[in-house]
């Protein structure tokens, strides 16, 4: 009576461990390829949503004020405008009530710029640099600059972008 010399073996071969390590590496490398770029485009949104947020807010204030915006003259270095702190001011009964309107890259409030194109109506105004949200009166978006020209009822506001460029909203 010969027996079964063949021996049971259990378990993987060395090639089915490596193959099988390989498709994990592969798709961690996707991962950490695409997150980036998923990041990127969650941040862009959030900077898309907060110039809606702060063109509402301008509408809900001249509701307030008699159909008045909040004039050029009142910019930063006003606390009627005010930023983030200045208590009182357009900024923190309107805009930033809840303390989310944040740059998303870094988490610091926004900054407003009024934007000035000296005069020039055909001129774009001045791009905002960082965490600044440029803000004029009388203008309206012209792709992804603003534009003066636009009637007195119109106002815009423009954000930078993660790569660089601009995202102009306005109340039209």
């Amino acid at each position: 009576m010969y027996k079964n010399l063949k021996s049971k073996e259990e378990g993987f071969t060395i090639i089915e461990v490596v193959l099988v390590l390989a498709i994990a590496a592969l798709i961690f490398l996707i991962v950490f390829l695409a997150l980036p770029a998923l990041q990127r485009s969650r941040r862009d949104t959030q900077r898309k949503d907060d110039a809606g947020k702060i063109v509402s807010s301008l509408e809900t204030y001249a509701s307030a004020n008699n159909g008045d915006y909040p004039a050029a003259a009142t910019g930063n270095a006003n606390t009627n405008f005010g930023t983030n702190g200045a208590g009182n001011s357009f900024w923190e009964r309107y805009v930033d009530i809840d303390d989310t309107v944040r740059d998303p890259s870094t988490g610091n409030p926004y900054t407003i710029e009024v934007g000035v194109n000296n005069g020039d109506a055909s001129a774009d105004f001045a791009a905002p640099r960082g965490n600044e949200v440029v803000y004029g009166l009388n203008a309206r978006c012209n792709g992804e600059f603003m534009q003066a020209g636009g009637g007195n009822r119109e106002v815009a506001v423009v954000v930078e972008m993660e790569n660089g460029q601009a995202f102009c909203q306005d109340n039209r």
